[in-house]
C-alpha cells in the first residue's frame, strides 16, 4: 500500500473514531432496563506533594485515547473495529506491572513505530500533543486504570514470572479449586515482591523464587473476570511468602449493587475479603453468597480459588521450565520444525520452548510473543503466521522487530515451521 494512503487510511480512522466518541460522550452512558451492577473506578487520592496529576491525565486520556483504548482502557474503543490490531488492555494488571513508567512513557513520546518496546505499529507519537510534563500526567491515569501491585504488597521492587502450567497442573487448579478453569487460565502471571532488593528489573533473567525464599515479601497475581451483565472486573490476591495464605483478596474496581434508590458496594467487597487467610484449604471457604447476586457471587469466589491455586503452579511451572532449559530439554526435539526454529535463531527472542524465556530473552526490550499460550495461540490462524513469517512484522504493522524470512525460507519450511510451533503450545504432560 503506498505510504500516503496508508497514512491518510489511518487518519480517517482516527477522525471518524473521534466523532463517534464525541458523541457518545455528549449522549453519556446507555441505560439497560433492570440493570443492577454499576462498576466504576474507585477513587485515589492524588499525592499533593507530586507534579504528576492523574486527574489532568484523565481529561488528556478521554479527549485522545478512548477511541482506541476504550473508558476504562479495556482495548474496546469505537475505533477497535476499524483497526487491523486490537488496541492494548490497560486494565489488565498481569501485563501493565510488567511494563515501568519509563517504558510507557517511551511508547506515548515516540509511538510504537520508534519506542524501543516495538509493541504497536499503530500506537501514533504524541510528542508533539503533550510535552513531558503531561505524558507523566497521562501514564499516572493510565496507572490507575489496572491493579498494581504494591497495593498488595507493601514492599520494596518485584519480578514478572510468566508460566503455561501444564495440563496436570491445570486440572489441579480445577480439582482444589473445585472450579471450572475459564480460557486464559493457564497462562499466569505471578509477581514475587522483595523486601530486601533493590534496583532489580522487572523482567529478570531467573525462576520465580521459591516460598520461603530470604528477603521474599509475598507473591501477586490478577486475573479479569466477567460478572452478570457481561461487565469485567480485576481480581487480585496476595499470599504469603512462607505459608502461602492469602494475605489480600480484593476486586480493582468498585462494583456497586443498586436496589431502587440505594447503592451497595461493601457487599462485594466484603465477600471477596472473606477468602483472606485461608491457604490450602481455600477451595472449602464459602461465605454466605452476596443477597440477590448469586451468580455475582460464584464468579467472583471462582476467580479468588482458582487464582490462589494458579500461583502456586505458576511457581512451580516456571521452576520447571527454566530448569528444561539449562538442562537443554527442548519440546518436540525430533520434529522436522526444531532444526529451522534453531537455524533461524527463534530462540534468541521467543526462547528454546517459544514460553520467552531462555538466555538473552529478558535482556531485551520489548517482550516477543509467547507461543507457548494456546489461548493466545488459539486466536492466530496458520496463514497469519505464514504472512508473517515472510513479509515480516513491519510489513503487517505488528512489530518492528520480527525478520522476514522470505529470502531464507522456502515456502514449505515455512509451513513445517508453523506445524511446529503449533505443538509448543500443546502444553506438556
Amino acid at each position: 500500500m503506498n505510504k500516503n494512503i496508508a497514512i491518510g487510511a489511518v487518519a480517517a480512522v482516527v477522525v471518524i473514531a473521534g466523532v463517534v466518541v464525541l458523541a457518545l460522550k455528549l449522549r453519556g452512558p446507555e441505560k439497560k432496563d433492570g440493570q443492577d451492577l454499576v462498576v466504576e473506578l474507585r477513587p485515589k487520592a492524588g499525592d499533593p506533594d507530586s507534579i504528576v496529576s492523574p486527574e489532568y491525565g484523565r481529561e488528556m486520556y478521554d479527549d485522545n485515547c478512548t477511541s482506541c483504548h476504550g473508558w476504562r482502557g479495556e482495548g474496546d474503543g469505537p475505533a477497535d473495529h476499524y483497526l487491523w490490531r486490537r488496541p492494548r488492555n490497560l486494565s489488565d494488571g498481569a501485563y501493565m506491572n510488567g511494563r515501568t513508567d519509563a517504558q510507557l512513557l517511551d511508547v506515548i513520546g515516540k509511538g510504537g513505530r520508534d519506542s524501543k518496546s516495538q509493541l504497536s505499529r499503530i500506537m501514533p507519537s504524541w510528542s508533539t500533543t503533550f510535552n513531558v510534563y503531561q505524558q507523566m500526567d497521562l501514564v499516572a491515569w493510565v496507572r490507575r486504570l489496572h491493579p498494581v501491585v504494591t497495593d498488595f504488597v507493601n514492599a520494596g521492587d518485584y519480578t514478572s514470572h510468566e508460566a503455561v502450567l501444564s495440563p496436570a497442573r491445570l486440572e489441579t487448579v480445577k480439582t482444589k479449586s473445585g472450579t471450572e478453569p475459564v480460557p486464559g487460565d493457564a497462562t499466569v502471571t505471578v509477581f514475587a515482591v522483595w523486601s530486601d532488593k533493590k534496583g532489580r528489573p522487572l523482567r529478570v533473567d531467573e525462576p520465580a523464587p521459591a516460598p520461603g525464599t530470604a528477603g521474599l515479601a509475598g507473591y501477586v497475581a490478577f486475573t479479569r473476570v466477567e460478572i452478570p451483565g457481561g461487565k469485567k472486573v480485576s481480581v487480585g490476591v496476595a499470599i504469603s511468602p512462607g505459608e502461602k495464605k492469602i494475605h489480600k483478596s480484593a476486586v480493582f474496581e468498585r462494583v456497586v449493587i443498586v436496589k431502587g434508590a440505594t447503592r451497595d458496594e461493601a457487599s462485594v467487597d466484603a465477600f471477596v475479603k472473606s477468602f483472606e487467610g485461608a491457604g490450602e484449604n481455600v477451595g472449602d471457604v464459602n461465605p454466605p453468597a452476596i443477597a440477590g447476586q448469586d451468580d455475582l457471587s460464584k464468579a467472583l469466589a471462582g476467580a479468588v480459588k482458582r487464582l490462589y491455586w494458579r500461583i502456586l503452579g505458576g511457581i512451580e511451572q516456571d521452576r520447571e521450565d527454566w530448569e528444561d532449559i539449562r538442562q537443554n530439554r527442548v519440546p518436540h526435539a525430533s520434529h522436522a520444525g526444531r532444526e529451522i526454529y534453531d537455524r533461524m535463531k527463534c530462540a534468541e527472542c521467543h526462547g528454546p520452548a517459544g514460553n520467552t524465556k531462555g538466555p538473552g530473552v529478558a535482556a531485551k526490550d520489548f517482550v516477543a510473543g509467547n507461543l507457548a499460550d494456546g489461548n493466545r495461540m488459539r486466536e492466530i490462524t496458520d496463514q497469519y503466521i505464514l504472512d508473517l513469517l515472510e513479509n515480516g512484522g513491519p510489513a503487517m504493522n505488528i512489530s518492528g522487530t520480527m525478520p522476514s524470512y522470505a529470502t531464507q525460507l522456502s515456502k514449505d519450511e515455512m509451513k513445517t515451521l508453523v506445524e511446529y510451533v503449533r505443538l509448543l503450545a500443546t502444553e506438556k504432560k
